[in-house]
């Protein structure tokens, strides 16, 4: 008996098949032996009270928020579908002759949907009321928030006043100096204007100096050599003479000017004898001539025959000194 049971469990095999669809007949026709060869139990419809005790059976554990009374109420509801829809199934077939199986499988997979829709539909309300509490709680955040700050500002409101009241006459008084900045900006203008005219004429001045000064300068070179040139002899030619020449009495009046003698003859000897008399010509300071002895000799300038080519024809020495 024993090994009989062995090789049974060992050699015993169970299939589980619909009927549901052309597979089972398919199956039956590849292989004759499920039939020839085996033990088929059919599993007919579970009655109303399997149904019921299945069903209260799943909803027993499960928390869906209500008292027992409307859980046995969902566990009839769904009994009432399942054999409503096995009723509808042979009426079905009664009228067209085709078959709508409604299996114990179809039960159980009628109330996982419940249960499986019932747990989405709990997570949605979840989400949406703990979003709802979310606002709530931000909004009453946001008023404390807001009535906290009333107070600051109600505290900070004669200080707040001050303030302005002080910007206020810091702005008048920016206006005020505004006003005096652009009236000393004009007079700044004006003065500006008046100072490049004067810059201008300055610089035009300068420009007639420095072209007089680029003309002197080598007249000055030119009677600086001419006065190294002369020595003691050409100073004692001019010397000789009892009665000068015109040109001769001219360019010494204007050399005794310039040294500060008389400008009579004797004096213009007595100048001609001075042993340091050709170093104080070369010495000379000429950017310090007084106004009043430029005046004097303004005269001898001015005289056309004061140059050096008319005075060379009456004395070498003269043009060197005329020159200087």
């Amino acid at each position: 008996k024993q090994w009989y049971q062995r090789r049974v469990a060992i050699t015993a095999g169970v299939l589980c098949m619909s009927p549901v669809g052309d597979s089972f007949r398919t199956r039956c026709r590849m292989f004759p032996s499920i039939v020839n060869c085996c033990t088929i139990d059919w599993f007919t419809q579970w009655p109303k009270e399997a149904l019921l005790s299945v069903s209260n059976y799943f909803f027993h554990d499960v928390d869906i928020g209500v008292t027992d009374e409307v859980k046995n109420s969902l566990s009839v509801f769904c009994e009432v579908i399942h054999t409503s829809v096995s009723s509808m199934s042979e009426r079905f077939f009664a009228e067209l002759r085709r078959h709508v199986y409604t299996t114990p499988t179809s039960y159980l997979e009628l109330i996982n949907l419940y249960l499986s829709m019932l747990n989405a539909k709990r997570k949605q309300l979840c989400a949406a009321r703990d979003r709802v509490h979310n606002g709530l709680k931000k909004l009453l955040e946001t008023n404390e928030l807001v009535a906290k700050m009333e107070v600051e500002l109600t505290a900070l409101g004669p200080k707040l006043k001050v303030k302005s009241e002080a910007t206020d006459k810091l702005m008048q008084k920016l206006e005020v100096d505004q006003a005096e900045a652009d009236a000393k900006r004009a007079v700044v203008s004006e003065e500006e204007a008046v100072a490049m005219e004067k810059k201008k004429e300055t610089e035009a001045i300068a420009e007639d100096a420095q072209r007089d000064l680029d003309e002197a300068l080598p007249l000055l070179y030119a009677a600086n050599k001419a006065l190294d040139a002369l020595d003691k002899q050409d100073i004692a030619e001019v010397r000789v003479f009892a009665n000068p020449p015109e040109m001769v009495m001219i360019v010494m009046e204007a050399v005794c000017i310039l040294l500060g003698s008389k400008t009579d003859w004797a004096s213009a000897k007595s100048l001609l004898g001075d042993t340091q008399f050709l170093n104080k010509l070369l010495n000379y300071d000429k950017d310090n001539i007084a106004e009043a002895i430029l005046r004097k000799l303004k005269k001898y300038i001015d005289n056309p025959k004061f140059l050096p080519e008319i005075v060379e024809k009456t004395s070498k020495a003269c043009k060197s000194l005329c020159l200087w």
